[in-house]
């Protein structure tokens, strides 16, 4: 595209408005509006690799318990964007975007959730004139909408764990292992309790056998 000079000037300003006049982090000072536009992109792409990026997906995981629907459509549409705006060069193995972003929202998802919004999309085409993340992120509201309890009192408001208003502490990913804290609690009552009854044992044996006066 070719833009006059003055609009040319007013986008440089106000990318560098956006930066807060930290430029230097795309490593130009450029007044071309293309060619920092560029610049940004390929350092957004070294920051924000594959390994990054998946990190972020795995991070969001939703339950019919979610509260804050207008949260999640931001959180969604922020991680969809980012998959659009690199996907073309950081991601050559998968087949398609539409695919990939498939894949990964419905990554987000618990499996009570999973099944019907997969069962939706199977049911509902989607329509050519609607752009497909936008398309997909609205059947998991609706669906999200459509599965809310009608009591929310009793829904616990954040997960203790990440502080996230999208599923509750019990389905959370980052909750601690309890079993095996169990087992390992359980572990050491019960060799603590057998040693206990040795050294009783051990202390009557001593009696018995110990000479009477």
């Amino acid at each position: 595209m070719e833009i006059d000079t003055r609009e040319n000037e007013i986008m440089c300003t106000i990318i560098k408005d956006g930066l807060n006049e930290r430029l230097d982090i795309t490593g130009t000072h450029s007044t071309n509006i293309f060619k920092i536009i560029n610049d940004l992109r390929i350092k957004y792409r070294i920051l924000h690799g594959r390994e990054v990026r998946f990190r972020a997906w795995e991070k969001v995981l939703v339950v019919t318990t979610c509260r804050d629907y207008k949260s999640l459509m931001d959180k969604l549409q922020k991680l969809v964007l980012k998959e659009k705006c690199i996907f073309s060069k950081c991601c050559h193995d998968c087949p398609t975007l539409r695919d990939y972003l498939q894949e990964a929202i419905l990554g987000t998802l618990h499996g009570s959730l999973k099944n019907l919004v997969e069962q939706r999309l199977h049911n509902h085409p989607h329509d050519s004139h609607v752009d497909y993340g936008e398309f997909l992120i609205n059947t998991v509201i609706e669906i999200s909408i459509d599965l809310s309890p009608i009591n929310s009192d009793h829904i616990e408001k954040s997960c203790k764990h990440c502080k996230t208003v999208f599923h509750s502490s019990i389905n959370c990913r980052r909750k601690p292992n309890k079993e095996f804290r169990s087992i390992s609690t359980n572990f050491t009552k019960y060799n603590h309790s057998r040693g206990a009854l040795n050294n009783n044992a051990s202390n009557l044996v001593q009696k018995r056998e110990s000479p009477k006066n």
